[in-house]
């Protein structure tokens, strides 16, 4: 064909021309090229969102404390709907369900703890470690054998005690097996409240073990005086009373001031230390059952007492009493460093946080706490809850007490 050049091998020139366009364009054309996109929905897959666990854990602990305000003690059937939704569902609202126990009957503890037990292989890393509060009398506590199933509540952090069926004989015992299986593994050392009422007596064996026991306590209530109720008969009054060391001068101490350096010295290993309630009358025994003798009976039942904080007469010990249990709270915010207020049982004592100042005292006084810094403003004014709150103010190396916060 004329016109037509030929490279060597009969290869046209124009056809090689061709082949190498092609050849430099085509990478061009396979970068151009798009994605198409898919045919149908359904072959898309998306992830499913998800709420972080911090605010779901939030969400499931609103929802539950809102459902259970009606609730005494909500069973299992309270959160089975949670149990159900989800593997994090589930839990979350055990863990949450279970941080608070109160544990009322033999039944309850049972089955809780059998509970507890299944939702974990190792129990001291599992589900118990979830319990942080227990409320329970202290013969549910110490009931075989869920007793010793009391050291696997390791990370326990508030403690709450109803003493009420214990005699002088028995609650020693009871609260030492309660210890005792509670710090088998080892010392509890995330305990920070203690809570023991309705106590037949508070003596210094039970404050030296509780030391020894719990030693990063916080917070520490006792209390004797929940035993006694002026608004029952007489008889059933004198029946409290002799069951229940309420006041312990002068029978077991002879001073106030004997009394509270006992108390100070059994409680001097706890560092932490910062608030103490001592549920005990620092007025004299006598005190009671003179009452009893000149109680103004109420109008159509003669039958009840009324307390000494509604007596005229009692109203006349109002002041030394007082006295003393600023005294007292000195002696021991002197000897625990840490403490902020002391709390004492008390007929003469102020409900209320609003009254003006009820009396100061100072270390360094030289008196028995009956005279200097103190104000007495409301000597005739007694609260109604028998308790009074002392604060304690640390200042220049001195020690200050009083009945109003700093």
């Amino acid at each position: 064909m004329v016109g037509l050049a030929y490279l060597p091998g009969g290869e046209p020139v124009s056809f090689c021309y061709r082949l190498a366009l092609l050849k430099i364009s085509m990478p061009r054309r396979l970068n151009a090229r798009t994605l198409s996109l898919p045919l149908s929905k359904k072959s898309v897959t998306l992830p499913s969102p998800r709420l972080p666990t911090e605010m779901l854990d939030e969400i499931i602990q609103f929802a539950l404390v809102l459902a259970s305000g009606d609730l005494d003690y909500p069973g299992f059937a309270f959160i089975r709907s949670f149990t159900l939704a989800s593997s994090s569902f589930r839990k979350i609202a055990f863990r949450r369900y279970l941080s608070s126990l109160t544990l009322n009957t033999l039944s309850q503890l049972d089955s809780t703890f059998r509970l507890l037990l299944s939702l974990e292989k190792v129990p001291v890393i599992g589900a118990f470690s979830w319990v942080r509060t227990v409320h329970a009398p202290s013969g549910i506590l110490s009931a075989q054998p869920y007793a010793s199933q009391l050291r696997f509540l390791t990370n326990l952090d508030e403690l709450s005690i109803n003493c009420n069926h214990e005699g002088f004989s028995t609650y020693q015992q009871r609260f030492k097996l309660i210890c005792a299986n509670l710090t088998s593994r080892s010392s509890i050392t995330s305990l920070t409240t203690l809570t023991l009422t309705a106590l037949p007596r508070i003596e210094t064996n039970l404050l030296q073990r509780i030391a020894q026991s719990f030693p990063s306590v916080v917070n520490l209530y006792l209390s004797c005086t929940e035993r006694l109720n002026f608004s029952h008969c007489w008889y059933c009054l004198e029946d409290s009373l002799t069951c229940t060391m309420h006041s312990p001068v002068p029978e077991r101490y002879l001073e106030v001031q004997d009394l509270a350096t006992a108390f100070a010295n059994a409680l001097k290993p706890l560092k932490n230390l910062t608030h103490l309630h001592l549920g005990v009358f620092l007025s004299h025994e006598d005190l009671v059952y003179s009452h009893m003798q000149h109680a103004p009976r109420y109008l159509g039942h003669p039958e009840i007492v009324s307390a000494p904080d509604e007596c005229d007469v009692c109203a006349d010990h109002a002041k030394d009493v007082r006295m003393d249990e600023l005294a007292a709270s000195l002696i021991i915010a002197q000897k625990i460093r840490a403490l902020q207020t002391i709390g004492w049982s008390s007929f003469f004592g102020i409900g209320d946080s609003n009254w003006d100042t009820n009396g100061e005292k100072a270390d360094g006084d030289d008196n028995d706490g009956r005279g200097a810094e103190v104000e007495n403003t409301n000597s005739d004014i007694v609260g109604n809850d028998c308790k009074t709150k002392i604060w304690i103010l640390r200042k220049n190396g001195r020690v200050r007490v009083r009945r109003v916060p700093w």
